[in-house]
């Protein structure tokens, strides 16, 4: 078993050996202090669909982010998910159009899991632990910006 998870970790990473990872800045549509999370990037339609799949936990400074080529609504769901999050979709400028907040954790053993569709075009989705959007004051027209 210990193989198998080892195998898992190195196909999941960038051929470096890690997983690429931004910072991304945070600003509130309302004003006020930006705030920093360290995302694992997911580029691939293969990384994209698999997620934060299996994952146990989140620190509340980590966040995975999304990068779409095209910009449309967008639809994920928490599929083997054991972890609650905020998804933040933004269009291609990084300008939030919609937040999902809260969705529940959808482990293996559920058969139907809700999925979460952005109300407007969206070429980034940012996932980020549950309560974060709400304790950071963020909104529709927040931004994201990441390096």
């Amino acid at each position: 078993m210990r193989g198998a998870a080892a195998l898992l970790a190195l196909l999941l990473v960038a051929p470096s050996g890690r997983a690429e990872e931004f910072t991304v800045r945070i600003t509130p549509a309302a004003g006020g202090a930006p705030f920093t999370v360290h995302a694992e990037v997911v580029r691939t339609p293969e990384a994209q669909a698999r997620g934060l799949m299996g994952r146990h936990r989140l620190a509340a400074d980590r966040g995975m982010l999304f990068l779409f080529a095209d910009e449309r609504p967008r639809t994920f769901w928490m599929k083997n998910c054991f972890i609650a999050l905020d998804m933040l979709f933004a269009d291609r400028d990084g300008r939030v159009v919609h937040i999902q907040h809260d969705a529940p954790p959808c482990p293996s053993v559920v058969l139907q899991c809700p999925t979460y569709t952005s109300e407007a075009p969206a070429a980034v989705v940012l996932e980020l632990p549950a309560g974060t959007a709400a304790a950071h004051h963020l909104d529709v027209g927040s931004r994201i910006r990441w390096e």
